[in-house]
């Protein structure tokens, strides 16, 4: 689960999606319609049980794999919720797998992804397609920016 402190203009900005890894689920790109939050904000805590994430957009789910054949069906599940209030952006992401033990998760530096799964984030905050902002965390928990 992330959470971005931004001004609230970037909230309409357009989201990019990728969670990577052998079989897992990654488009080359994924808009998401984004939900602005009526409640309290959602508890940062790895769980998306709260009612924040139960109420808004529906999740993307319709993501194709990458390897080992670009956009077949994934052979694992990915799960992203997109919400916001006045603070901050909120994106809740499940990648499921049947076997946990075979998680990619090397660990690296800030700014290094090594082979670890990840889940990336980009904003076309010009609409432009061709700049933005990005954030990765792996699932060994390193993180970077660009």
């Amino acid at each position: 689960m992330i959470r971005l402190r931004l001004r609230p203009i970037l909230c309409a900005a357009i989201v990019l999606f990728s969670a990577a890894g052998v079989g897992l689920a990654q488009p080359a790109s994924k808009r998401a319609a984004a939900s602005r939050l009526t409640g309290d904000a959602p508890r940062i805590d790895g769980r998306l049980d709260d009612p924040a994430w139960m109420v808004g957009a529906p999740a993307v789910e319709d993501f194709g794999q990458q390897r080992p054949i670009e956009d077949a069906e994934p052979s694992e599940r990915t799960r992203v919720l997109v919400r916001y209030d006045a603070q901050a952006l909120y994106i809740g992401a499940r990648m499921f797998r049947r076997d946990p033990g075979q998680i990619l998760r090397s660990l690296a530096r800030r700014d290094g992804q090594g082979s670890a799964e990840h889940l990336q984030v980009t904003f076309d905050t010009h609409r432009d397609l061709r700049t933005g902002y990005g954030f990765v965390i792996t699932a060994a928990g390193a993180r970077s920016d660009y």
